[in-house]
């Protein structure tokens, strides 16, 4: 009897894409992005992760380029 072999690490990609995603949002995103890939090309936990840091990461870019927000740390 076979079994599955169980998804041992978390890709490196989807946890830094989604720190990223809330410090530089468009960073985060690009990473998370290569997380997506990563998770799938080579059967590693962390995709989830890696879509929800892209999701955090284009809301947290939209939301700062509508209103203005680049202007708060000056």
């Amino acid at each position: 009897m076979t079994s599955t072999p169980s998804k041992p690490y978390y890709s490196t990609y989807a946890i830094v894409g989604f720190v990223l995603a809330f410090v530089l949002p468009i960073a985060g995103a690009i990473v998370s992005t290569i997380g997506i890939r990563d998770t799938r090309k080579n059967n590693l936990r962390g995709h989830k992760l890696a879509i929800a840091g892209l999701l955090i990461g284009i809301i947290v870019a939209v939301t700062f380029i509508g209103t203005g927000a680049s202007g708060v740390f000056n």
